[in-house]
């Protein structure tokens, strides 16, 4: 069976780890463990290697930190003569076209944050929070162009020689124009709008305490999608069409999207966000979701050639990534992961890439060139149950020169630490070769991929053979049906063309994902003296279960044999061949099928105590007296081993109606019946019927005369 689930859910119950693992036998038959497709390779750290759509892993870029800023950058612009970098400490620092610093523009006020910085054909422009003071400064030259009755300036945005900026504490988008007074264009219904672009007629924005994307066309503004992350961090107007990135905190979508990539990860708590996507919404208003993620958040988007870069803040385990996105084609992939919690900002000039990485204020290039060594970790692969890897094997594609190479390590704690092995040897063959690590409950795959020449290796699927410890099969329940229930197995049809109902179901059972196996096609059937013992049974590690019978008899120990060797978890007997009497039965599964004798294990369990009882009750009398106007119908009966359910009597074949007790109940292994009736005008029958616990019924008539 083969394992393609991020946990390597190998198995069919997930059980607790025993200290008595290790004296087990590893006895079940040999699985795979895989790790391919992009939903488990995202998953793990691509410590220097980039992850396509698919889910391959190759060679990453280049890093290469050429600067360190001090204070964590949060916006990054180019512009003619480099760069210039908006910091948490109020400042904006000027780097040239290879990276190198030069002195801060905008000396730092040591009382805020570069919230928006902007450069274009009116200039550049900056905003510094907290406090509504936006400046222009060119050649050394600083100059306060507008000050804004607002608390925050969150982003700015230039169409010619118009400022556009969004604010918060109040959320407003305000157009600034030279000469003119600061103009409110919109006031949302909220504290913050966050995010901000313009092209042409259009101003597309967006807020930071709803997750709504509005658009603004001719004065009018309308809004595009409805987050269920409550604050914007960035958009962009692309070609195909209007791309957001949202993050925070949950709550109800108003828009659902028409098409997902899936998420990433689960949600890590030791980051700063709870949950972030990125969307796009078309000319035609679709929503598609591009990217997802429990435990990143998207902070900066950049254009580079058919792809949008998307930088995201993760944490200190799962460090800042950079994805790319294909807008045309819905497709995404991991470019990088930068050694830092968090990539903050992006920017491009020519062929090169650069990004800002936090909390260090690090400025790093990415590429153009490739690195060299690449190593890829996965996630921790979940046996469920303590096992032990075997052989290692990989499917890449190399080219002269370049050569990969895989290993394993294993333990028993959920994430990988120093209580776990060492790595194993490396295999360097794809049609692998067999390790030694200690046995584990679960285990993390390593790759390294070596480029030697111009063509990098691309690595498909890491894969290792897996036996885990053989668990004993357990009987949950052990019981009867009622009284006179029959089950007989039928044969298994054999295949032939039918017709089935399409279904999801219906094509996951013929692709194997649903095992029919334990499902017994039955025939039932009423027959008196039969009695039926069933069983619900389990297996861990899914063998094939046998079954044996037991019937002992609680009086004096004595034991027959019912059945051996049975491979359904039910049998039907006779039981008028046994005494009346109280029994138990006794199961004993065993999965011995799917393992050596010496290795097989069995279980064991009883029923609750059952009554067999063949024997009808029996009348002691039945006589009919008169009494005045009246005739009393009395009967005794009385039954050896069940309690009388049912009495009812029959006057010349008529109904039968219900005969009450003398004592008002009947319930009682021995009880006296009456029924008082008029004096008929002629003969009568009158038949009694008594029916006891266990189903047996026994009939008595007599006579009377007026």
């Amino acid at each position: 069976m083969k394992t393609t689930s991020k946990r390597a859910t190998i198995g069919l119950l997930a059980l607790a780890l025993s200290v008595l693992a290790g004296a087990r036998a590893l006895a079940e038959p040999t699985r795979e463990l895989r790790v391919a497709g992009p939903n488990e390779v995202f998953d793990g750290d691509p410590e220097s290697v980039s992850l396509t759509a698919r889910g391959y892993v190759l060679p990453g870029p280049e890093l290469k930190p050429v600067a360190e800023v001090g204070p964590a950058v949060t916006r990054m612009v180019p512009t003619e003569r480099g760069f210039l970098l908006g910091t948490t400490e109020g400042s904006v620092v000027a780097a040239g076209p290879g990276g190198k610093l030069g002195q801060p523009v905008l000396p730092a006020g040591g009382s805020g944050v570069v919230t928006a910085l902007s450069h274009g054909p009116g200039g550049t422009f900056v905003a510094v929070a907290p406090g509504g003071q936006i400046w222009r400064f060119e050649d050394g030259a600083l100059e306060p162009v507008a000050k804004l009755e607002v608390r925050y300036v969150w982003d700015l945005a230039q169409r010619g020689r118009q400022l556009y900026a969004v604010t918060g504490q109040p959320g407003q988008l305000v157009r600034i124009r030279p000469g003119r007074p600061a103009e409110v264009l919109f006031e949302a219904d909220e504290q913050h709008l966050r995010a901000l672009d313009v092209d042409g007629d259009r101003i597309v924005f967006a807020s930071g305490d709803r997750g709504i994307v509005y658009s603004m066309e001719d004065g009018k503004v309308r809004a595009l999608y409805d987050s269920d992350l409550s604050e914007a961090t960035v958009v962009s107007i692309e070609p195909e069409g209007v791309v957001a990135a949202f993050a925070d905190a949950k709550k109800k979508a108003a828009l659902q999207p028409y098409r997902s990539i899936g998420e990433i990860g689960k949600e890590d708590d030791s980051g700063p966000f709870k949950g972030s996507e990125l969307v796009q919404v078309d000319a035609a208003g679709r929503i598609d979701v591009l990217w997802r993620s429990q435990r990143e958040g998207a902070l900066d988007l950049l254009r580079v050639g058919e792809e949008l870069w998307l930088a995201t803040a993760g944490s200190e385990k799962n460090k800042g990534r950079i994805y790319g996105v294909d807008l045309r084609r819905g497709e995404l992939r991991v470019v990088t992961r930068v050694d830092g919690p968090m990539v903050t900002a992006l920017a491009a000039r020519g062929d090169v890439r650069w990004a800002a990485v936090a909390p260090a204020g690090r400025l790093v290039r990415v590429g153009p060139g490739m690195v060299r060594t690449a190593v890829y970790r996965s996630s921790e692969q979940d046996f469920q149950r303590v096992g032990r890897v075997g052989r290692l094997w990989f499917d890449a594609k190399t080219s002269r020169g370049s050569r990969v190479e895989i290993r394993i390590r294993t333990g028993n704690t959920e994430k990988a630490d120093g209580a776990w092995s060492e790595w194993s040897d490396p295999v360097g063959e794809p049609d692998g070769a067999r390790v030694s690590v200690p046995r584990g409950r679960f285990a993390q795959f390593e790759a390294r991929l070596f480029a030697g020449g111009d063509e990098p290796p691309v690595l498909r699927s890491m894969h290792a053979s897996v036996t885990r410890l053989n668990d004993p099969p357990r009987l949950i329940e052990v019981f009867t049906l009622r009284p006179g229930v029959r089950l007989e197995p039928l044969p298994t049809d054999p295949d032939r063309d039918k017709t089935i109902t399409l279904s999801r179901s219906a094509l996951n059972g013929l692709r194997g994902q649903d095992d029919d196996s334990d499902r017994t096609r039955v025939r039932q059937s009423t027959q008196p003296g039969m009695l039926t013992v069933a069983w619900h049974a389990a297996d861990t590690n899914g063998d094939q279960l046998r079954y044996a019978v037991r019937l002992e008899r609680l009086k004096d120990g004595a034991t027959t044999r019912l059945a051996d060797r049975l491979d359904v978890p039910f049998h039907s007997f006779d039981s008028r061949a046994f005494p009346d009497g109280r029994y138990v039965f006794r199961v004993t599964a065993s999965d011995r099928p799917s393992n050596r004798p010496s290795e097989a294990s069995s279980a064991d369990r009883m029923s609750s105590p059952v009554l067999i009882d063949n024997t009808a009750p029996v009348f002691d009398s039945l006589r009919a007296t008169r009494r005045g106007r009246r005739v009393r119908v009395e009967a005794r009966v009385h039954d050896e081993q069940s309690p009388l359910k049912r009495c009812e009597v029959s006057v010349d074949g008529e109904s039968w109606v219900l005969m009450p007790a003398a004592d008002g109940i009947v319930d009682a292994k021995a009880e006296i019946l009456r029924l008082d009736m008029p004096i008929p005008e002629r003969s009568v029958v009158v038949s009694v019927r008594v029916t006891d616990d266990a189903g047996n019924e026994t009939t008595r008539s007599t006579t009377f005369s007026p």
